[in-house]
């Protein structure tokens, strides 16, 4: 079993340095197309936004880091390094960079998406997430209590019981190795990770 650091709730902020405004989101996200969605959304709703730039991270270590015609390095990389900093999986940062009148310089630049990331999630609750294995046992009437007393005393975490016409059915995580092999010939099937 592994566990991550990920946002507990999506949350926002924004930074002002000289004339430019830097607005921040966190979300957490699970897969491509909910950050496409969210990446959208935003664009929509931002039409005066000079760049739009984020970074992520999801639990099978998928990263994209987006730059948005900032010079390379500037942006989305420091808004990736705030993610690796924090160890954080299933986290999409975004940064909308409105523009004033006066440039910032490379230097500053950097520093403005670096700390309009790390304020954010300075002030961001964040969680654990566990990945675990979850499988589906299917057993006989007269086997169900004294499975779901073994399931409990070894920690397992019970998602459904269900006793059926056949039989019963339990969907459960099988973290302890021994309780696993022990188990092995009754689980129908794996069922997601």
């Amino acid at each position: 079993m592994k566990t991550f650091n990920t946002i507990k709730t999506n949350t926002h902020n924004t930074l002002v340095v000289k004339t430019s405004k830097f607005t921040t989101y966190s979300f957490y996200v699970e897969n491509n197309d909910e950050i496409k969605k969210i990446i959208n959304e935003i664009t929509i709703n931002n039409p005066k936004a000079k760049h739009i730039c984020y970074a992520y991270r999801l639990i099978n270590n998928e990263i994209k880091i987006e730059e948005s015609s900032e010079p390379s390095g500037s942006s989305g990389k420091k808004i990736f390094d705030v993610i690796q900093n924090n160890n954080l999986y299933n986290c999409l940062i975004v940064v909308i960079r409105f523009m004033g009148k006066s440039k910032l310089g490379l230097g500053l630049l950097t520093r403005s998406y670096f700390n309009a990331a790390n304020s954010l999630i300075n002030e961001t609750q964040l969680c654990n997430l566990v990945e675990t294995n979850i499988y589906e046992l299917n057993v006989n009437f007269n086997e169900f209590n004294n499975l779901i007393n073994k399931l409990i005393k070894n920690n397992e975490i019970i998602f459904q019981k269900n006793v059926l016409d056949s039989g019963c059915k339990i969907v459960t995580t099988l973290d302890n190795s021994e309780i696993k092999n022990e188990l092995k010939p009754i689980y129908k099937k794996y069922i997601r990770k």
